[in-house]
C-alpha cells in the first residue's frame, strides 16, 4: 500500500467523515498546506539552478480557481498553461494575468486560436498548420513551437505525447522550418517548449529528453540568428 502523505487524516480520523456530514457529498477536500509545500520546492529546485524561471500551472489538471489562487498567494509570478478557452477563463477568474498564460492547443479551432491571441496570451503551436490558422487572425509577436523529440515517455501508451507514433508536436527534423516560416511572417521573439509525457518519474528520462531539447533549441537559435525567449 502506497504510504499517501494524507493518508493519517483519511484514515485516522473522522474529519472527511464530519465535512461529508456538513456539507453533504460529493464534497472535494484540499490540503493547502501540501499545495504550498508542493510549489515551494518546485521553486527551490528550479532556482537553484535558474536564474531566470517562470512557474506554469497546468489549468487542465485542476481548474478549481482556489487551488490557483492558493498556488497564486504563495509564488506570485504564476502562470498558467491552458488548453481551451474555458482554461484561459479560470485562470482570469483567478487572478492571472493573461500576459502570464500559455494557451497551448492541439489541432485547435479558428474561435479558439482567435479567444487567446485578443486576450494577449502567449501562443505555443502544436504543428505548422496551427500557424496558418493563426496567421488568419493576426501575427503575434512571440510565439513558441511545441517539439516532438523523436521519443515519448509515459507509464501508458495513451499518456506518451512525444515519439515517431505521436500525434503531438512538430518532429525535431521540421522544427526549424516552423520557425523560419514564423519569422518570415513578422514574428519577433520565439520560446521552445516540448512536452513527451506524463507519470514518469524516472530522471534519466527526462535528462534524455532534456539533452534533445537542448540540442533543437541550438540548431533553431543558429537558424533565427538569435536566442530563444524561453525553452
Amino acid at each position: 500500500m502506497i504510504n499517501h502523505p494524507l493518508s493519517n487524516i483519511i484514515l485516522k480520523t473522522k474529519l472527511l467523515k464530519e465535512l461529508a456530514k456538513q456539507y453533504g457529498t460529493p464534497t472535494y477536500v484540499y490540503s493547502k498546506k501540501r499545495l504550498e509545500e508542493n510549489i515551494d520546492k518546485l521553486s527551490r529546485a528550479i532556482s537553484f539552478n535558474f536564474i531566470n524561471y517562470q512557474i506554469y500551472y497546468a489549468v487542465k489538471a485542476n481548474s478549481n480557481i482556489h487551488i490557483i489562487k492558493t498556488l497564486r498567494s504563495r509564488f506570485n509570478d504564476l502562470g498558467c498553461d491552458c488548453s481551451s478557452p474555458g482554461e484561459l477563463f479560470a485562470a482570469k477568474k483567478a487572478g492571472v494575468n493573461m500576459s502570464d498564460c500559455v494557451y497551448t492547443g492541439n489541432y485547435e479551432s479558428i474561435e479558439d486560436l482567435r479567444t487567446a491571441f485578443n486576450k494577449g496570451a502567449e501562443i505555443n503551436l502544436d504543428d505548422l498548420n496551427s500557424f496558418h490558422r493563426l496567421k488568419t487572425i493576426g501575427i503575434p509577436e512571440y510565439v513558441s513551437f511545441r517539439l516532438n523529440p523523436g521519443k515519448g515517455h509515459g507509464q501508458f501508451k495513451g499518456i506518451i505525447t512525444g515519439g515517431k507514433d505521436s500525434k503531438f508536436g512538430i518532429p525535431k527534423e521540421e522544427i526549424v522550418e516552423a520557425y523560419k516560416a514564423a519569422k518570415s511572417s513578422g514574428v519577433k521573439k520565439f520560446g521552445l517548449q516540448c512536452h513527451a509525457g506524463s507519470s514518469t518519474l524516472d530522471t534519466e528520462i527526462f535528462s534524455d529528453i532534456t539533452e534533445q531539447i537542448l540540442e533543437s533549441a541550438r540548431e533553431v537559435e543558429n537558424s533565427l540568428g538569435d536566442k530563444l525567449k524561453k525553452i
